[in-house]
């Protein structure tokens, strides 16, 4: 549903490690779950199809990057504790945010998140004094009135000595009165400010999608190549071991006839004669019985193959 989301293939490699470590997959499969992922390498750094975010939660971090270009050195402060903020802070656990603070009404909820995330769990009632530690704030909750008042911010943004805070407001209705943004250091940004980020990203994402198309469409020809070329092994292996027993007879034959008397020039005809007629016996068999059977298509393909075979010697 996510167009160019890169867990879909996190999960497949995941699946395909636990076939293969308990020895449900075989040559096959092992060969194509190595070329869909060698395929996917290639889609990833050539092309732009993961290059933007297409969820809120993504794009609520990107433009945190944006703003901080290190969150290795920050404290986010995610209220709420349902789906939306549940992703949100995996994402920027995942971005190597270096505080990670839950606020919920319900403690016991925001505790359960922060335990899956290595992050901190506290009440509503500690907002005041989170908000001034905070230098990202995401909130998403059903509360019917702001969190967040004007009033609230600009006492956080003088305690911190005026350094600026990221907010983004996912809530319907809002978690963080709109006068907010008024206040010259506070950046804050709505759900509708993201969606038009995440519906340009998607436009973005569908046209690198054609160019992930033929990438894709390059790597099976590659794949069916290759399979048909490994098909083929055991007749090309057959084939040469046939060879070289009509080569090995037709020699020792020749020595014998050398250590019989027979001229050099003598033996080299014989030679010569003989493994051209016992290594075309086969091919000119089979395109007989092809003509003779109107298989017009088999016996073109071994005229051409024979031709093919004349004309590079």
């Amino acid at each position: 549903m996510v167009l160019g989301e890169p867990q879909i293939l996190g999960q497949l490699k995941d699946a395909y490690r636990v076939a293969h470590e308990t020895g449900s997959t075989g040559p096959s499969l092992n060969r194509l779950f190595q070329a869909a992922f060698s395929a996917a390498k290639r889609v990833r750094s050539e092309t732009q199809i993961g290059a933007n975010a297409v969820s809120l939660a993504s794009a609520a971090v990107g433009l945190a990057r944006r703003m901080y270009a290190d969150l290795s050195e920050r404290t986010a402060l995610l209220i709420g504790a349902g789906e939306m903020i549940d992703l949100t802070a995996r994402h920027f656990a995942s971005a190597g945010v270096k505080r990670l603070v839950i606020a919920n009404r319900t403690l016991a909820r925001a505790q359960a998140l922060a335990t899956e995330i290595k992050g901190y769990a506290v009440d509503l009632s500690s907002l005041e004094k989170e908000l001034v530690e905070a230098d990202i704030v995401v909130s998403c909750t059903a509360a019917p009135q702001p969190l967040i008042t004007r009033s609230a911010a600009a006492a956080a943004v003088r305690k911190r000595r005026h350094r600026p805070i990221f907010m983004v407001d996912l809530a319907v209705p809002r978690d963080i009165e709109p006068a907010v943004a008024e206040l010259s250091d506070v950046y804050l940004f709505s759900i509708d400010d993201l969606q038009h980020i995440v519906e340009e990203n998607r436009r973005e994402r569908e046209a690198a999608a054609g160019d992930a198309r033929r990438l894709l469409e390059e790597e099976v020809a590659r794949f069916v190549a290759e399979r048909r070329a490994h098909d083929a092994g055991p007749a090309i292996r057959a084939l040469r071991q046939q060879a070289d027993a009509i080569r090995a007879q037709t020699v020792e034959q020749a020595r014998r006839m050398l250590l019989s008397g027979k001229s050099a020039d003598e033996v080299i005809d014989y030679l010569a004669n003989t493994l051209t007629n016992r290594l075309l016996h086969s091919p000119t068999q089979a395109l007989r019985q092809a003509w003779e059977s109107a298989d017009p298509e088999l016996a073109q393909l071994l005229t051409r193959l024979l031709s093919e075979e004349r004309d590079r010697s």
